[in-house]
């Protein structure tokens, strides 16, 4: 078995959607999101161990003299496929409503 040429490791990355991960870190970053890529947390109905492709965390206002702030939080999970998305709505309830 032969090493892997470099046109095949960046068919790898590409494939895998690697790049496209540190892609979305990097702009979430100079947005002035502090950024953790694969974050890992706990998949408390299988129990099992998951991970996240990034988890930002931006503080967009802040009151010391009260100590509050406000943090805002992304979570990003990255998809690298061929195969197209669909997604399936429904129309809102009133709870729905009261929750937005």
């Amino acid at each position: 078995m032969s090493a892997p040429s470099p046109e095949n490791i960046m068919e790898a990355l590409n494939e895998s959607g690697y790049l496209m991960e540190q892609k979305v870190a990097t702009v979430l970053e100079r947005l002035g999101y502090h950024v953790q890529t694969n974050f890992p947390f706990e998949d408390v109905d299988e129990g099992k161990s998951r991970e996240m492709d990034a988890r930002t965390i931006k503080t967009i206002a802040r009151n010391d003299e009260h100590k509050l702030s406000c943090v805002f939080e992304i979570i990003v999970e990255c998809k690298n496929t061929s195969n197209p998305f669909v997604f399936v709505g429904r129309p809102k309830t009133v709870a729905n409503e009261l929750r937005a």
